[in-house]
């Protein structure tokens, strides 16, 4: 895959994986990254996919899971499945923040799932991108807002 393309892939397997956790938490699910390779990149894959097929996809969850965005048990078959993956409270936050005004916004993961049904490849690729930089820009403020909501809960 040329860069442009893995980075377009990335940035739909970000908006694909955190849909999907978002919609069962906080109920763990296995993850097939076949299954999330075909959702981000629909047709791009094989009939019998090969890893270096699937390899994209497998690492982009392995970055979320190192960036604190979500936890798995394990991983087997090659790669080809996580098992009980659930979002961290970072990975919740960023998602799930609440809008600082008075008037109703969407939240990142509304905005996640509108890009997702939208349909044009060309014009999801600009629009995933955006939405990944803001997930990952909102990251630090995410996990120092969780940390002092758990404090103030202990204090």
């Amino acid at each position: 895959m040329p860069k442009a393309e893995n980075i377009d892939h990335f940035n739909r397997v970000v908006l694909v994986v955190f849909d999907c956790l978002y919609s069962q938490f906080p109920v763990a699910v296995d993850l097939s990254v076949a299954e999330i390779a075909e959702l981000a990149s629909p047709g791009s894959l094989p009939e019998t996919p090969a890893y270096q097929h699937l390899e994209p996809t497998f690492e982009s969850i392995q970055f979320l899971a190192a960036e604190g965005f979500l936890t798995y048990s394990s991983r087997f078959l090659e790669g080809t499945t996580f098992t009980t993956v659930r979002l961290t409270l970072k990975g919740l936050t960023v998602l799930g923040q609440i809008p600082d005004s008075l008037e109703r916004k969407q939240t990142l993961i509304e905005r996640m799932r509108s890009a997702l049904a939208g349909g044009s490849k060309e014009a999801a690729s600009e629009v995933a991108r955006q939405l990944v930089i803001q997930a990952f820009t909102l990251a630090p403020a995410a996990g120092t807002a969780a940390m002092a909501a758990i404090n103030n809960g202990l204090g």
